[in-house]
């Protein structure tokens, strides 16, 4: 996976002619399926809060997921693994706990893995300035 990182396939730039790692758009697919798969999950947990009649816990989970940075999300998660026996859904908490772990692996892993290309854009940018351009 670090050999998307040192190759340079595709070029998308925001500065003339500067390099992005083929990887970086891989590292952002991945972690927007992870997103969109953690918002699926709170979906569902707050369809069984209101099944379950907690109505104001899943208002207030449908408002701070959109309003407070996310916060519903963890909310859902907590509420969900603290009913995970009683509601039956055991095996989708333990499928949100990996995509959550994994999430969070691909965040640590594009931080190391772009490090270094990182640097090489910033040099590029530099060498553009100091030379007037493209």
């Amino acid at each position: 996976m670090l050999a998307l990182f040192a190759q340079n396939t595709t070029t998308t730039t925001t500065t003339p002619n500067v390099d992005v790692p083929a990887g970086f758009v891989v590292i952002q697919g991945l972690m927007g399926l992870l997103f969109l798969a953690a918002l699926i999950f709170t979906i569902i947990v707050i369809i069984k809060l209101f099944q379950t009649g907690q109505t104001g816990l899943g208002i207030v989970t449908i408002i701070t997921t959109f309003c407070c940075g996310g916060l519903g999300i963890l909310i859902a998660f907590i509420v969900g693994w603290m009913n995970a026996n009683t509601w039956g859904i055991r095996n989708m908490m333990l499928a949100w706990t990996a995509v959550f772990v994994l999430y969070i692996l691909v965040i640590i892993g594009g931080f190391v893995a772009f490090g270094a290309a990182m640097q090489d854009m910033i040099n590029q940018i530099q060498k553009l300035q100091k030379t007037g351009g493209a």
